[in-house]
């Protein structure tokens, strides 16, 4: 009895400055002799504001970077003494696997049930949330088990799901979603799918399967992506939720369907469901910290946490204000509702991280990258009757920003979510017709935010969530209601609307050495005491440019030296891609 007093006083004087996952005392006080009970931590960090609100006026060619390493430092500053006290809680025994993130000032731990109450005491932690697995992927009527061919099934067919938001339009533009990558979080990708397996993001720090960490990222053979939920360095598809997630993104027809809206963009496949359709939030949290990180501009999740507790509404929303400080937007299904057609009572039917505030929401006192997505019927107009329904509320100690009454208006926008077709991971050639629920939605969305992206790469996530609002065909109640959002996405429109860019908008895509004689021996590699010239691929993606020039810069290296640095490639046009061989 004097335990369970204890743990009550201690959340008593805490309250007003620590949110608790409800579920995490009881866990404590029923736990058995030497359990560990696994949590998630995010600690205060004061100045947080100030860098959100500062990152929206920094330009997208310079803002992922600008944030990131301010919050880096923001994270590591005040989360240093709350890892010393864990360290010493962890040499008595009483904490293992301390895993320290950036992202929202995060550490997940193992915590002794029995030291759970000195976790309490520690000071400036905001969130403690439950790091248990839960079942985050909810597929209507577990859909993605069943697979049958399309009918008719006609070599380079467009899908229902595609015509209906009018991809092809878009696509008559010259718009597939080119050079924008984009993370799938789930339950991997069949990678070697034949309408994927040239979607794929491959990173080019890294020599697949050969056991090393090759760019020194914390990741071994992360060529493709990362399993978060077995540690290794392959993402493979062993459930079928990601694999259906990534056609409707990025599957690009080459094989037999055209099932993707951006049948041009990369998919970055981020494993954090397991074979059962059960993961964590530290999982997620690590795949979007990799995501952001590894330069993925788009984000889509189609999983999420029903009726989530004040915790973990929280601690997710912290997550997606640092993923919006960097620019990076993130398509989220808005949820199943609680299954077969019935739903949670209002403002309880939105998931998280689907109910956070999305980039351009007015009345936040913080905003996030995610826009919520809702499932429509295929191929009609009405709501699917399992679409999560807002508003969601903010009145969580931390967040007062949208109580409810009124709430937070939820979803952002609709798209079709009910026998989608789409691939299947049972093989290479295989799809499915029965895909259904807001994860069926939910990247159909995420493609479309490639599209815009390939468009006019220095739109910021809040003029892109503006411009879905402005563009999508309006259902039900007029304007922004909580049942089809700003209605169903229109890609037509969407991409119609986007402007072009103002500014050039320069990349090197690729780059070799030229060792050929008299200069050098012809090897290919640049050997000691050889002199190479060095060419390089420039992409414009935005106005056209004159005068362009590449400059060599050597960083820390004593042993290379540059003799003539700069290189003039001249007139870049919209679109166009030049090397520097006629001035090395």
């Amino acid at each position: 009895m004097r335990s369970i007093i204890a743990l009550f006083m201690i959340l008593c004087c805490t309250a007003f400055s620590l949110v608790v996952d409800s579920s995490l005392p009881a866990k404590a006080l029923s736990a058995g002799e030497g359990e560990f009970l696994p949590i998630l931590i995010a600690v205060e960090r004061p100045g947080r504001v100030e860098i959100l609100a500062t990152a929206r006026q920094v330009p997208m060619s310079h803002r992922r970077n600008w944030a990131t390493a301010e919050l880096r430092k923001l994270s590591d500053e005040h989360q240093a003494p709350v890892l010393r006290e864990l360290a010493r809680m962890e040499r008595a025994g009483d904490v293992r696997n301390i895993r320290p993130m950036w992202i929202g000032g995060s550490i997940a731990l193992d915590v002794s049930a029995t030291a759970f109450d000195r976790i309490l005491q520690i000071p400036k932690i905001a969130v403690i949330a439950d790091n248990s697995p839960a079942k985050l992927v909810q597929a209507a009527f577990e859909s993605i088990r069943s697979e049958r061919p399309f009918a008719p099934a006609d070599a380079m067919a467009v899908t229902d799901a595609m015509n209906q938001v009018k991809a092809p339009q878009a696509w008559a533009m010259g718009i597939i979603g080119e050079r924008v990558i984009v993370a799938v979080l789930d339950s991997g990708v069949r990678y070697t799918h034949n309408e994927l397996v040239n979607r794929m993001w491959m990173n080019s720090g890294e020599t697949p399967g050969n056991g090393s960490d090759d760019d020194m990222n914390g990741f071994v053979d992360d060529y493709h992506g990362y399993d978060f939920v077995n540690s290794n360095g392959d993402p493979w598809d062993d459930y079928g939720h990601g694999t259906n997630c990534a056609g409707l993104v990025a599957g690009d027809g080459s094989w037999e369907y055209s099932t993707g809206t951006a049948p041009g963009a990369q998919i970055m496949a981020l494993k954090v469901v397991n074979h059962t359709g059960w993961g964590q939030p530290a999982h997620v949290s690590w795949a979007v910290q990799y995501a952001v990180d590894m330069g993925a501009h788009v984000l889509s999740i189609s999983l999420g946490w029903s009726d989530p507790s004040d915790a973990i509404k929280n601690y997710f929303r912290v997550i997606f204000e640092d993923v919006l400080a960097a620019g990076v937007i993130a398509a989220s299904s808005a949820g199943n509702g609680s299954g077969s057609g019935g739903h949670f009572p209002a403002p309880r039917d939105i998931s998280a991280p689907a109910d956070c505030p999305s980039p351009w929401q007015a009345g936040a006192s913080s905003n996030t990258a995610i826009v919520a997505v809702g499932a429509m019927n295929i191929g009609a107009t009405e709501i699917a009757n399992f679409s999560s329904l807002g508003p969601t509320h903010w009145d969580t100690e931390t967040y007062t920003d949208f109580p409810h009454p009124p709430g937070l208006m939820k979803p952002e926008l609709t798209a079709p979510g009910t026998n989608v077709q789409t691939t299947s991971h049972f093989g290479d050639a295989s799809y499915t017709s029965w895909f259904t629920g807001t994860s069926a939605s939910c990247p159909i969305v995420a493609g479309a935010i490639a599209l815009v992206l390939s468009k006019n790469p220095a739109l910021s996530p809040e003029e892109v969530d503006s411009l879905f609002r402005a563009t999508a065909t309006d259902f039900g109640s007029p304007g922004h209601d909580n049942t089809y959002g700003a209605g169903m996405l229109n890609c037509s429109l969407l991409v119609a609307g986007t402007p072009l860019p103002e500014f050039p908008i320069f990349s090197i895509e690729a780059h070799a050495i030229d060792d050929s004689p008299p200069l050098g021996d012809g090897s290919g590699v640049f050997d000691a005491g050889e002199t190479v010239r060095l060419i390089v691929d420039v992409y414009n993606r935005g106005a056209p440019a004159t005068g362009v020039t590449v400059t060599a810069v050597v960083l820390s290296d004593p042993f290379i030296t540059v003799s003539s640095p700069t290189s003039n490639i001249g007139l870049l046009a919209t679109g166009e891609t030049k090397d520097n061989t006629g001035d090395p």
